[in-house]
């Protein structure tokens, strides 16, 4: 994922302009797909890009961490499509298809989040496991449920082949 990006390429623009001003990662087999623009980007005026690439190229970036791009510096960095229900606060699947019962992410009771109460949080996923590390939200990055999943979907990504 490039992060960052102002608004207003195209895909082919884009691509061509990113080799053109990072000419080391280009290959002879340079093949690079934009799979979708994200407009998750704290800033409104830019963008952030999913890009699909060869092994080689996308280790390059991934090992740049940031890049030159339009004169400015842009992040680099893994996109793994690991899905959270914000309904049952449940991985690999939306809330639009989730049969669960509500589950608020913050405190783990049964009811959305935007009518939690509760002050202290209660990690719901690490409850219904087992663990003693509950004091965070189900939405967080150092959920220990969380970075299990996120390395058990790391393990499909291929770097070593072209």
């Amino acid at each position: 994922m490039v992060t960052g990006i102002e608004r207003g390429y195209d895909e082919k623009e884009f691509v061509e302009e990113l080799f053109r001003q990072n000419p080391e990662a280009r290959s002879s087999t340079t093949k690079v797909e934009v799979v979708t623009k994200k407009k998750m980007c704290r800033n409104t005026l830019k963008e952030n890009w999913i890009l699909r690439a060869p092994a080689g190229i996308a280790k390059w970036f991934l090992k740049k961490n940031i890049i030159t791009f339009d004169l400015m510096s842009v992040y680099i960095q893994e996109y793994l499509p690991l899905s959270i229900c914000f309904k049952c606060c449940g991985f690999g699947h939306v809330a639009k298809y989730c049969q669960k019962k509500d589950c608020c992410h913050k405190c783990g009771g049964e009811y959305s989040a935007k009518d939690c109460k509760e002050g202290a949080l209660v990690c719901p996923n690490c409850k219904q496991m087992g663990y003693n590390q509950l004091s965070h939200s189900a939405r967080d990055r150092n959920c220990p449920i969380f970075k299990r999943k996120l390395e058990r979907t790391r393990q499909y990504v291929n770097y070593n082949t072209e």
